[in-house]
């Protein structure tokens, strides 16, 4: 039993090996597209000390959007729900975005449009309770979060992604990072 597990083990490691040779091999003739893709990792162009300040943003805006969620769904005047609905869009940055309906018990996906009319319309109870950070990507954060609607907990995975964009100050260009937040699947 031993030599064959030997002989698998040198055979598994051969293959990693050949796996590594094709990789380096491939990432030299698209150089091209990951120059251009490496500028905007946020590993290569932040230090981790950012990096970490830069998630703890990220999960900020997380807050805020179930901050809008709860203020969305109270009594407040129907021109104030109209102007919490620019905010929530703003933080996605497209309404078309689709997401997963936490409100109903059925596995469905819903734009985020018809989901901010739904809450809108109704008082259904959204309350964050716990988020984890998960995961730095090339250009996006992942969060893990618990959600409490109307008194059932539900599990959300969400990016917020994080990149370069040219703004215009005056007559100079710079480069800053913005956030925007990815849809919501449990």
């Amino acid at each position: 039993m031993k030599p064959f597990l030997n002989i698998f083990l040198l055979f598994a490691s051969v293959l990693c090996f050949g796996q590594n040779i094709s990789n380096k091999e491939m990432s030299t003739e698209t150089s091209g597209v990951n120059k251009k893709m490496s500028k905007q990792a946020i590993q290569t162009n932040f230090n981790v000390a950012s990096i970490v300040v830069y998630q703890e943003n990220a999960e900020a805006k997380i807050k805020d959007l179930y901050s809008y969620f709860q203020l969305l769904s109270g009594n407040e005047s129907e021109a104030f729900k109209n102007q919490v609905m620019e905010s929530i869009k703003s933080l996605f940055g497209n309404t078309a975005v689709m997401m997963d309906n936490m409100v109903l018990d059925a596995d469905t996906t819903i734009t985020l449009d018809a989901f901010l009319q739904l809450l809108k319309s109704s008082k259904h109870h959204i309350q964050l309770l716990e988020i984890e950070k998960k995961a730095v990507q090339e250009n996006s954060f992942v969060f893990s979060y618990t959600v409490l609607v109307n008194s059932q907990k539900k599990n959300i995975q969400q990016q917020v992604f994080f990149y370069p964009v040219q703004k215009q100050f005056g007559n100079k260009t710079k480069e800053v990072w913005e956030y925007t937040l990815g849809p919501l699947k449990m």
